[in-house]
């Protein structure tokens, strides 16, 4: 699954969170990478006979229909061809698999039991064709960032949205998805202005056909206050993720993942404005919910990362130091040694080989930078 939702650079080489589909329910090496099918619909029946539909919707949530109706207190994620769903609460689990248009697994209830079931992808409104093209581009943009192409992921969501626009209604989910995903991509290649409307538009579209007493209204208020950050509207960001903040700890309790990123990201928020102090206890927060054998590893990454500028910042370089390898370690064991995505933390840790006087560190540290921005696109 691409993680393009995951980074934002903002100033001083700190890195700020999109609200992610979750933790990963098995090892990545376990998972082969496979695209995100976030915003997909699938319908099948299980061993025991029901046919149930689920709808795999932003930031993680989930929308199941069974024959006793259709609920939402419900999460999923995905690392790569991995699929874990979270009923009630962790009252039923499920652990499956997605190959192409099938989703296959397996439901375990807390109490015993179990049940398996094999869904298909369902495309709203009978409209195959037109599906198939989003998911074409939608899919394309996930393996050209995963690749570590970012300027060609960004062109490519470009035309997924324009293909959603032009065959999906005006509060389809994979408009959303596709509107939230450019907006995060413009973010991360710091054109904050243009993507500012976008956030905008989904957070609009979210609030008139949802509410504000869900995930969705959630991650969409976190996602227009990383745009805020970026244009240094520091006050209107803090605002809205201040009141995102509130909402997901009362509806989703003080421990759910989205809590852990929008505490990384009002963190991040106060580093922005050299309030250090005040950012140091979101951000070790954050870094507990998030530091567990299931989390995600890049997730995990970035808020070592930001910790570690903070540490740095209030002159724990030792501390910081320790912070900063690991978090490195935790991103090279997630996308390899020749990902773009490592230049945000290398960065940091040149400038404390710097501070520190180890000059052979700081210039093997630049030199590998200089390697990674330097190749193609």
């Amino acid at each position: 699954m691409r993680s393009r939702s995951l980074l934002l650079a903002v100033p001083s080489f700190l890195v700020s969170l999109g609200a992610p589909a979750g933790l990963n329910a098995q090892e990545p090496a376990q998972c082969p990478p496979a695209p995100s099918i976030s915003g997909s619909a699938w319908e099948g029946q299980t061993s025991e006979r029901r046919t149930e539909r689920y709808e795999l919707l932003v930031a993680g949530a989930l929308a199941v229909t069974t024959p006793g109706g259709r609920f939402t207190a419900a999460t999923w994620t995905q690392s790569g061809e991995c699929i874990a769903f979270d009923l009630n609460n962790g009252a039923v689990k499920f652990s499956g698999r997605v190959a192409g248009d099938k989703l296959n697994g397996e439901f375990t209830p807390r109490f015993g039991g179990k049940w398996t079931v094999v869904a298909s992808r369902q495309w709203s409104g009978g409209d195959s064709r037109a599906g198939r093209e989003w998911e074409l581009l939608h899919n394309r943009a996930s393996e050209e960032f995963n690749r570590g192409f970012f300027s060609e992921a960004t062109k490519t969501t470009e035309r997924a949205l324009k293909s959603a626009e032009d065959a999906f209604g005006p509060a389809d989910e994979r408009l959303v998805l596709t509107l939230r995903e450019l907006a995060l991509e413009l973010q991360r290649n710091a054109k904050h202005a243009e993507a500012l409307p976008h956030a905008q538009r989904v957070l609009g579209i979210v609030e008139k056909s949802q509410g504000r007493e869900n995930r969705q209204y959630c991650d969409a208020l976190n996602t227009l206050g990383k745009s805020y950050i970026g244009l240094q509207k520091y006050v209107e960001a803090e605002d809205v993720f201040r009141k995102a903040l509130a909402t997901s700890e009362r509806l989703f309790g003080p421990s759910d993942p989205l809590v852990a990123v929008l505490l990384q990201n009002m963190g991040s928020l106060l580093t922005a404005q050299d309030r250090y102090d005040e950012a140091e206890p979101f951000l070790q927060r954050s870094l507990k919910l998030l530091d567990t054998d299931k989390a995600d590893r890049q997730t995990l990454a970035i808020a070592l990362n930001n910790l570690a500028l903070i540490e740095h910042k209030l002159g724990r370089v030792d501390e910081a130091l320790m912070l900063y390898e690991r978090g490195l370690g935790e991103m090279e064991r997630q996308v390899g040694r020749d990902h773009k995505l490592l230049i945000p933390i290398l960065k940091n840790l040149s400038v404390l080989y710097r501070a520190k006087g180890w000059s052979d560190e700081a210039a093997e540290t630049e030199a590998r930078i200089k390697n990674l921005q330097a190749k193609s696109p």
